[in-house]
């Protein structure tokens, strides 16, 4: 499971500004990553929820020390007119930061592994349906036509060899989840 869902599901059930201080990090530098790798550093101080202060912490805690310098210099510069935003120092600065002159990719694998305690999302699939469950969110099922799950649990019989421990749906040994209501069963090996 993707760390940025554990960290998402989080920020859905409890908000922002209750994660833990690990889980802040991370969030804070892929929101700046997205960002800046699809319009660059000055999608990011367009953007009013981003929060340019707490981010220079974040790449100062991962120690991505010429990352912070160059964001800290295009924050600097933002600040002193937001007309500057679509400047071609801003746009330089923009490229260099998405040069990746420190490996940030390495350091959040590491920040991440370090402080592996600290991060409280659901683990894994079948945690991230049960939480978006309860929130009354969509749980993972992609549907493009309406289908009679009746007939669809006498053909699946032939190619199952379980059910779905939520609806009792036949699920064919060969499908990750449940075709009726979307619970992670995984693949049964053959």
């Amino acid at each position: 499971m993707k760390i940025e869902d554990r960290v998402q599901d989080r920020i859905d059930s409890v908000g922002f500004e209750n994660l833990s201080d690990p889980e802040k990090t991370y969030w804070l530098i892929w929101l700046l990553e997205a960002y800046a790798n699809n319009g660059g550093l000055e999608k990011f101080f367009e953007c009013d929820d981003n929060e340019p202060e707490l981010t220079y912490q974040a790449l100062l805690t991962l120690k991505a020390t010429e990352m912070a310098k160059t964001f800290l210099k295009a924050k600097n510069i933002y600040e002193k007119d937001e007309s500057s935003i679509f400047s071609e120092e801003m746009r330089a600065l923009s490229n260099h930061f998405t040069d990746y002159p420190d490996p940030l990719g390495q350091l959040v694998d590491s920040y991440v592994q370090e402080n592996a305690a600290e991060f409280y999302g659901p683990k894994n699939d079948v945690e991230m349906w049960a939480s978006k469950k309860a929130k009354g969110q969509n749980t993972p099922r992609f549907v493009t036509k309406e289908i009679d799950y009746k007939a669809e649990a006498i053909e699946d019989e032939k190619y199952s060899s379980r059910v779905c421990p939520e609806c009792s749906q036949p699920v064919p040994d060969y499908r990750k989840s449940c075709k009726k209501c979307g619970f992670p069963v995984g693949r049964l090996k053959a």
